[in-house]
This record gives structure tokens, C-alpha cells and sequence, in this order.
């Protein structure tokens, strides 16, 4: 987890002009023909609709 954690942070200073909002997941879609997750943010965070979703190991899809 310390990794995790470790890599995210230099993610996030090597895109010093992106803002950047940690969620933890709250559910995963078990579909085999669809990957998605629930996150505990929402509009009241500040997410909004067609937003990337980034991870320690780089683009993994966008809010929808």
C-alpha cells in the first residue's frame, strides 16, 4: 500500500497544473463484458461527468 501511495504522489507532482481528488472505491461491477467501479465522491466533490480517472499506473477511464 506504502507503493501505491508512493507512486501516486509522483504522479501527481509530475502534473503540477491538474488538480487531483482521492476516492476509495465502494463497489465494483462483477459484468465480465463491462469494468466499473463506485467511488465515494461525487458532484459535491467537484467530479463532474466525462472526467479522466487516473491510478498509480496511469489512465484508467473516466466518470460517467
Amino acid at each position: 500500500e506504502a507503493e501505491v501511495l508512493s507512486s501516486l504522489v509522483q504522479y501527481a507532482r509530475s502534473e503540477p497544473d491538474s488538480s487531483y481528488l482521492a476516492a476509495r472505491v465502494i463497489s465494483r461491477d462483477v459484468s465480465p463484458f463491462l469494468r466499473s467501479v463506485w467511488i465515494q465522491a461525487g458532484t459535491d466533490d467537484g467530479l463532474a461527468h466525462g472526467m479522466p480517472v487516473v491510478t498509480n499506473r496511469g489512465l484508467v477511464g473516466r466518470i460517467v
